[in-house]
């Protein structure tokens, strides 16, 4: 018998392989040969604070980001981390709280209207330049959602900045631009009365381009904030992370 049909007597058989009642070794009951499925011992469940883009399994710890967020979630951390300025948001987290934030803005506006209307609150228009009472009621009716959430609204601004890896002052940036349209239109109402009152057509003219100056001012403050709120997450962020915090206002 040659010695290539048998295994040597002194030699181990690789782990795996079986050798037949003659000693002869046959390749195919090994388990690791391709084709063959076996459990890799190294692989573990959905692990907390999943990859950006990848939604998660498991709901992350408060103090982190949590990607691919639904709706309710996001709504219930968005008021739970009212007074969190430092860690980080994911895109879900932010622009679901936006999107309550429009939709109590325009059912405020509605409730507004239908209780001026029962109130008797003129709806005819005004000079031109601003609505009638019933407008100004509406307007005014907005401000109560915009104060109640403002921190609120501020703080998630300022981790979504954090997840893409920016300090959060830049949320000023947005807030100085609206500041300088309300500036110039001050400006000109008083340069404009100076100037022969409301009556002449040089406080009109005035009126006109600080109309102009202030939306833009406003377009730009919006396209600013949404161009800074839209950015992929960078795990670089994680330096904001302050893990097991509470409220505070960390590094921005």
């Amino acid at each position: 018998m040659n010695d290539g049909d048998h295994a040597p007597q002194d030699q181990q058989i690789p782990q795996g392989l079986h050798a037949s009642h003659d000693g002869t070794v046959r390749p195919n009951d090994n388990p690791y040969a391709a084709g063959r499925s076996f459990p890799n011992p190294y692989v573990t469940g959905p692990v907390t604070g999943s990859v950006p883009g990848q939604g998660n399994m498991v709901a992350p710890p408060l103090w982190a980001p949590w990607y691919g967020i639904g709706f309710g979630k996001a709504i219930a951390r968005f008021f739970r981390k009212t007074f969190y300025f430092h860690g980080r948001a994911s895109r879900g987290e932010y622009w679901w709280a936006q999107l309550l934030f429009i939709l109590l803005n325009i059912g405020v506006a509605y409730a507004a209207y239908g209780i001026g209307m029962v109130m008797g609150i003129s709806d005819v228009g005004g000079d031109g330049l601003f609505g009638s009472p019933l407008d100004d009621f509406a307007n005014n009716a907005q401000l109560v959602p915009q104060a109640l959430l403002f921190v609120s609204n501020l703080s998630v601004s300022v981790r979504r900045l954090h997840d893409e890896n920016r300090r959060g002052w830049w949320v000023v940036l947005p807030t100085l631009l609206q500041i300088v349209g309300l500036v110039a239109v001050l400006v000109s109402v008083v340069v404009g009365s100076l100037s022969g009152g409301e009556s002449s057509s040089a406080f009109a003219q005035t009126m006109v381009v600080a109309m102009l100056l202030c939306f833009g001012a406003l377009l730009l403050s919006v396209i600013i904030s949404i161009t800074l709120m839209i950015g992929p997450s960078n795990p670089l962020g994680a330096r904001f992370d302050r893990p097991g915090a509470g409220w505070g206002l960390g590094r921005r």
